[in-house]
């Protein structure tokens, strides 16, 4: 599974587990799991030196920043991630990762798959529809083509609408 985000391949990773699948992420967690310790540090100490934190002197300010935040970047997705399933799920999943050769689902983000490849590949929800054709929009239909192109037998769009929205459209 491929995602657009770090927050939505953890998700990922999270759901595959509760359904009692054996993930693996490329690339490990480091990044997830440097977060998720600066969270529990600001929740007990009312500070943090994580560069996405650092302005904030509570979890309740890091929750109304990110509610009137419009631009749904990846702190929101982060902090979605742990209201959602909460800090030591996510620490407890990311510790405990398996090898990739003994996965039995392999989940990464779309810019760390880029040079390889698998036989299926199903692309997640998270992927954002260019809205203008600005350069973030061009950065978005580069992104989704990267992702698609990793597969080199069957493509899954199932969870992806942006993607199989042009398709029908070019159909």
């Amino acid at each position: 599974m491929l995602c657009r985000s770090n927050a939505g391949a953890i998700d990922a990773v999270l759901r595959f587990q509760r359904a009692g699948r054996h993930p693996h992420l490329v690339g490990g967690g480091e990044e997830v799991v440097r977060f998720a310790k600066a969270v529990s540090e600001l929740q007990e100490t009312g500070s943090t030196r994580h560069p996405e934190l650092a302005c904030f002197t509570s979890w309740a300010e890091v929750l109304a920043y990110v509610e009137q935040d419009p631009q749904g970047d990846e702190l929101a997705l982060m902090v979605k991630l742990i209201e959602e399933y909460g800090l030591q799920i996510i620490l407890d999943a990311l510790d405990g990762m398996i090898a990739e050769n003994a996965a039995d689902v392999i989940v990464s983000t779309a810019h760390k798959a880029k040079g390889r490849e698998w036989p299926r590949v199903r692309l997640a929800g998270d992927f954002a529809e260019p809205l203008d054709r600005g350069a973030g929009a061009d950065g978005e239909l580069r992104l989704l083509y990267v992702s698609a192109t990793r597969a080199r037998e069957v493509l899954d769009l199932r969870m992806c609408e942006p993607l199989a929205e042009r398709l029908r459209l070019a159909g």
